[in-house]
């Protein structure tokens, strides 16, 4: 998309795209959508430049969908990264996911925290 390299480790999982990095845990992502590419900084830079490709990504549109849920997310040049964790529900869904920004040059200092609450109907 856009001359966007999209790069895959051997276990299907996204390891950069553009400039952005990420590690995984061994959390797997099967839900019945790309929770990755919801919860993910990068979703948000698409969805403003390529409104297109963040609507479709989390669907599997584009192919691939990373087999692990993140664990780390850095942007090249950034002062801050984001780690997530994980908690699910009795059927073993995701069901809550807080993603923290921690300080690159201190880090005890947590920046910012967002959590996403997810609801199955």
């Amino acid at each position: 998309l856009n001359n966007t390299v999209l790069k895959y480790d051997r276990n299907n999982n996204l390891e950069s795209i553009g400039y952005f990095e990420y590690t995984y845990t061994k959390e797997k992502n099967d839900s019945n959508i790309d929770l990755n590419c919801i919860i993910s900084n990068c979703s948000t830079t698409y969805e403003y430049n390529y409104s297109h490709f963040s609507l479709f990504a989390p669907f599997g549109f584009y192919g691939k969908s990373s087999t692990n849920m993140i664990a780390k997310e850095h942007g090249n040049g950034w002062d801050y990264y984001y780690v997530y964790d994980y908690k699910r529900n009795k059927e073993n869904r995701i069901t809550k996911i807080v993603r923290d920004g921690i300080n690159n040059f201190n880090h005890d200092e947590r920046i910012n925290t967002t959590t996403f609450d997810i609801n199955y109907e």
